[in-house]
């Protein structure tokens, strides 16, 4: 049995065992949002790739396991180059800590107060304070943009907090540049730092994490334009378009992924 595009819901499955299991029906249920019977349908169609054990709980089997390490192979190797270097930074909890830890004492270490070096940027209190209430701010906003996009609550969470971390140290740099396309260049480096975070943390499409990263970045500038009356209303409409065309799946047209 191959399991197909179409067939979705059913790697998703796949992969949540994999991931959490051994695992219950019912915890199967609470994490995905299928009914019981949608549920059973699905799992009745994967079990030459599932096994379970004394209490009933379902966890992949021999095959399984096999077509999940494929899977991941596979998928490795169609992540753009411009990704596959912020794997290893996000992979796990661990490193995922120690990327968050060594950004933010960067930012400690050469913070020149200027907001420009956070993508959601807060002046308030210290520095520790600014940097840490941006951050903070800068992760929950592409999480509830990635979950409008499709993506699991809660998700990669680490991950996501990793990767916008990350993604920011090159607009650091725009504080010792005084260059037009300089600065341009940076933010469409950190931009592209973001859109393969999302993509990873979250199991987004990268279309899909484009529009995330983007609409970051334009709510970013919404906080700047704010004193500027009606100028914000331009990218928090850019910024609904555009999630609207997430939810549609047009986006998704030029993106493998799902």
């Amino acid at each position: 049995m191959t399991i197909s595009k179409e067939e979705n819901p059913r790697q998703k499955l796949l992969e949540l065992i994999a991931e959490k299991g051994p695992i219950t029906v019912k915890d199967l249920r609470q994490l995905t949002g299928m009914s019981v019977g949608s549920l059973y349908h699905h799992l009745s169609k994967l079990e030459e790739y599932l096994t379970q054990d004394d209490q009933k709980r379902y966890m992949l089997s021999a095959k399984g396991k096999e077509f999940f390490e494929t899977q991941s192979v596979l998928q490795m190797q169609k992540i753009p180059l411009y990704a596959s270097f912020i794997t290893p930074a996000i992979k796990n909890k661990y490193s995922s800590i120690i990327t968050i830890i060594a950004v933010l004492q960067l930012y400690l270490l050469i913070y020149t107060n200027s907001s420009q070096l956070l993508l959601l940027p807060v002046k308030h209190g210290s520095v520790i304070e600014s940097v840490a209430l941006g951050w903070v701010l800068s992760v929950l906003v592409a999480e509830a943009l990635s979950i409008a996009a499709g993506a699991r609550a809660g998700y990669g969470m680490l991950g996501l907090a990793a990767g916008i971390s990350l993604s920011t140290i090159p607009v650091v740099a725009l504080s010792m540049i005084d260059n037009a396309y300089a600065s341009i260049s940076l933010y469409v480096i950190s931009l592209f730092i973001a859109v393969a975070a999302i993509s990873t943390s979250k199991n987004l499409s990268y279309a899909s994490s484009a529009a995330v990263a983007l609409s970051v970045l334009l709510i970013s500038i919404a906080v700047f334009s704010a004193v500027f009356g009606m100028i914000v209303i331009i990218p928090v409409a850019i910024t609904a378009g555009i999630i609207i065309l997430t939810k549609l799946g047009y986006l998704d047209m030029i993106s493998g992924k799902s």
